[in-house]
């Protein structure tokens, strides 16, 4: 058993709430919240989470028009992992087709 995790927890929660859950929410939601309105308004992109912050956390889909195939949003998945590294892949089982599910990355330089 790797006693390392059980040894470092309290320290790791101690951390959390001095940071605060409403600062580690908002930390979250802002790179969420910069690409979301930047592409909101562009007809193509249709972004498929409510812009009510009670309806979302830091993933939010979206769906190039015309894009729907689980072929069309592994080659979107290409693109923006070549130049955008921050997202994962396609998400099925939505009514209207495959999606991209858009997440913050939180790295660490550790």
């Amino acid at each position: 058993m790797d006693i390392a995790p059980l040894l470092t927890l309290p320290a790791a929660l101690g951390l959390h709430e001095a940071i605060g859950f409403a600062n580690e929410q908002a930390r979250l939601r802002y790179p969420r919240d910069r690409w979301v309105h930047q592409v909101r308004h562009l007809d193509d992109i249709k972004i498929l989470i409510p812009e009510d912050p009670a309806l979302y956390g830091a993933i939010t889909a979206f769906r190039v028009k015309g894009r729907t195939t689980k072929d069309d949003n592994e080659a979107i998945a290409q693109y923006l992992m070549d130049r955008h590294p921050r997202l994962h892949r396609p998400q099925g089982g939505t009514a209207a087709g495959y999606c991209r599910p858009g997440r913050p990355a939180r790295r660490s330089t550790s």
